[in-house]
């Protein structure tokens, strides 16, 4: 595409970026959307709809790059980009399939209109054994224009992990917290034992003393004032499992 057409669209959003952080909200994405289409009368929702398919990431922001790679692929009128754009937009637990009722959505704002019903006999064509209640993007771009693609085509392209890859970071996230957390309550539990410090033998003329000794007072405060590794361990574990629930939680919002 034209660079001086890119480098038009790339002053529009320096406009209404207006924090110049490189990256626009919701609300901003509003006005750009409107100006872009001269249409003042352009709606917030069709602008959500179009917002959460380019944030691929889901980070409620999308860059200056997201934004022209936007405007390039309506250019081009690519339409395996489109049809991406919008299977994000209805797919907000980013699992790469979409359900019944989101697929009736995604293909009535495609221009199909689709109902629920029709929806399910479709999911059904593709899964005839029942084992599946959602459909892939390359099954509904299928349907959607009649052209078979890799069955494997990510909607993401490849910019988030795949559902299974971050499973996988999770499980190690918590077997590593869990890990710590025992090793902290093994070490805690050595750690009860009475304090001993050894003393140098005495000459073997004198009367034997026992090897070692009860520690002093200023001893034991000073070893009480460090914290036991088995703390600090737990202390760690304690910490992973909470950024883990952090980013769950943020997954969710």
């Amino acid at each position: 595409m034209d660079q001086a057409i890119l480098d038009e669209y790339s002053k529009k959003f320096d406009e209404h970026d207006k924090d110049h952080s490189d990256a626009i909200d919701i609300d901003e994405f509003l006005h750009l959307y409107r100006d872009v289409e001269n249409d003042p009368s352009k709606t917030m929702e069709e602008a959500v709809i179009i917002f959460n398919g380019i944030d691929i990431n889901n980070d409620k922001t999308i860059s200056k790059k997201e934004f022209l790679d936007l405007v390039t692929g309506i250019r081009n009128d690519d339409k395996l980009f489109m049809y991406k754009m919008f299977f994000r937009s209805f797919d907000p637990d980013r699992s790469r399939s979409l359900e019944a009722e989101e697929i009736a959505t995604y293909f009535t704002f495609c221009g199909h209109n689709t109902n629920t019903q029709q929806a399910e006999r479709l999911i059904k064509k593709y899964n005839p054994d029942g084992k599946k209640d959602s459909l892939t993007f390359a099954q509904l771009f299928k349907e959607l224009t009649n052209t078979d693609i890799d069955p494997d085509t990510d909607p993401y392209d490849g910019q988030i992990p795949w559902p299974k890859e971050e499973e996988d970071q999770v499980d190690q996230v918590v077997s590593r917290a869990v890990e710590l957390d025992l090793e902290g309550g093994l070490q805690e539990g050595e750690g009860d034992k009475p304090e001993e410090v050894p003393v140098q033998k005495e000459a073997p003329s004198q009367e034997k003393e026992p090897t070692t000794r009860e520690a002093s007072p200023a001893e034991k405060v000073e070893k009480k004032d460090a914290p036991a590794d088995g703390q600090q361990l737990k202390i760690i574990g304690g910490i992973l499992l909470v950024l883990l629930i952090l980013y769950l939680l943020l997954r969710k919002s």
